[in-house]
Formats: C-alpha cells, sequence, structure tokens
C-alpha cells in the first residue's frame, strides 16, 4: 500500500468519523432538550406515559384526551 492510499483511507476515515460526531451531537441536542411535562407533578407524569405509549402504538389517539 502506497503512502497515497493510506492517505486516501485515513481522509475517508475521517469523514465518516465526522458524520458520526455531527449525528451524536444532533442526539445530545434532543435529548438535553426540556421535557414536555412537568415530570415533578403526578399529572405531567400522567401525561407524559400516555404520549409514549401514544407513540409506541400502545394507546389510541383519543384516550387521556381531556
Amino acid at each position: 500500500m502506497t503512502l497515497n492510499d493510506r492517505m486516501n483511507l485515513l481522509i475517508a476515515e475521517n469523514e465518516q468519523l465526522k458524520a458520526e460526531v455531527a449525528e451524536l451531537k444532533d442526539q445530545v441536542s434532543i435529548l438535553s432538550q426540556r421535557p414536555k411535562y412537568d415530570l415533578s407533578t403526578i399529572q405531567g407524569r400522567e401525561k407524559a406515559v400516555i404520549e409514549r405509549l401514544k407513540i409506541q402504538g400502545l394507546v389510541s389517539n383519543k384516550a387521556g384526551a381531556s
């Protein structure tokens, strides 16, 4: 393997790692957002659980509607 070939492989690997870092940064920004509901109250926790069940398809969208 020539030095040029090795450099090309390292450049490709670097680009792949940059893409992975960008994806991880996106995930961190999503996870660090404030919760949609106030989880310090029972009502807020209930709403959060119902929404999660809706996302998972375990409960209909009409359930829990007030």
